[in-house]
């Protein structure tokens, strides 16, 4: 079944092989929440994407640049670098070319209204709460969220004319209806647009977002390895929630960056790396060869220090390049021997 998910009719090219040392199986669910124990798993496999993505227009050869929407602010030391999210989008999507747009800001008025500046001489009301006191206990006033719904409005009104797709990022808290405590995220994949947050992939989102005392906010200290951590969860979700926009469903194969995730301990725990069956989407999307895609994979991780990712992706190439070398002692080894001339008589 897995095997055949990866979609070759013959055997396997040696990038494509799911190699157990490097593809481990998606955990068995040991909590109610966990994503597989609410929801039945999907099942597309290779053929049935590229059947679906065939059918939608946008994915056409006129458009091939993903943007970069930044609302409200990015603190330097609190949110992740804008130039490091777009690089890794460049290299993950490559060679589709990221355009970072320039900032929107988040403005309020005297009766507490909250708008999203989309011009000088505009402002786009926003829907606005205080957050589920389930989730600020230890808060005397809770944080403010965001609806998605009208920021999902407004890019659909907009997404440019050569727009693989329009995603808005943003270090507010989001939200998509009453019953919802929050939401990481939301895509409208036939419409090229989609709203997330990286609020809840700060390492001291607690401190920083649900104790509102400013003195307590003061004394927050982010290590290096605090932004690292910020840096990679938010690459993660990002390229999860394009991936969703391209036609790409979560993923019940292997363990992958494309898993669903029930809540953010699942999230967070979930690998960084394509499954071979998603892989295969993506590569054949983007028709960049795997080895050049973890090339540039490679470059990012060693550009900012963040050694277990690329120890992965060093070892897998070696195994690829490996794995080649032996395919190719087999099929020489397996010709017929020519016999020399003088055997012949």
């Amino acid at each position: 079944m897995k095997l055949r998910a990866i979609g070759f009719k013959d055997d396997i090219p040696t990038e494509y092989r799911p190699d157990p040392k490097f593809f481990k199986p998606i955990p068995v669910p040991t909590h109610e929440d966990d994503w597989l124990a609410q929801y039945a798993p999907d099942k597309q496999n290779f053929l049935s994407w590229k059947k679906f993505a065939s059918r939608r227009r946008f994915l056409s050869s006129s458009n091939r640049k993903l943007y970069l929407q930044p609302l409200g602010k990015f603190a330097s030391d609190s949110a992740p670098s804008l130039s490091a999210l777009q690089e890794y989008c460049a290299a993950f999507y490559d060679p589709f070319p990221v355009e970072l747009l320039n900032h929107l800001e988040i403005s309020e008025d005297h009766n507490g209204t909250f708008y999203l500046q989309t011009d000088p001489s505009t402002n786009l009301p926003l829907t606005s709460r205080h957050c589920h006191k389930y989730y600020t206990e230890e808060a005397s006033e809770s944080h403010r969220q965001f609806r998605v719904d009208k920021i999902l409005q407004y890019l659909d009104s907009c997404v440019p004319e050569d727009a693989l797709c329009l995603v808005a990022i943003t270090m507010e808290d989001l939200y998509d209806g009453n019953s919802d405590a929050f939401t990481v995220g939301m895509a409208w994949g036939g419409n090229r647009v989609a709203v997330f947050s990286f609020a809840r992939y700060n390492p001291h989102f607690s401190d920083l977002y649900l104790r509102q005392s400013r003195d307590h906010q003061k004394d927050i200290r982010y290590t290096k390895e605090d932004q690292k951590l910020l840096l990679l969860r938010s690459c993660k979700v990002m390229v999860h929630e394009i991936g969703h926009i391209l036609c790409i469903e979560h993923c019940s194969f292997w363990s992958c960056i494309m898993n669903g995730s029930g809540h953010l301990e699942e999230d967070y725990r979930q690998s960084i790396h394509l499954c071979p069956v998603d892989l295969r989407k993506v590569t054949t999307l983007t028709e960049t060869p795997v080895e050049k895609l973890y090339a540039k994979l490679l470059a990012f991780y060693h550009k900012y220090e963040c050694h277990e990712e690329a120890n992965w992706i060093e070892e897998r190439l070696l195994s690829i390049r490996i794995q080649k070398e032996e395919d190719s002692l087999v099929i020489l080894s397996s010709r017929p021997k020519r016999r020399r001339l003088s055997e012949q008589h």
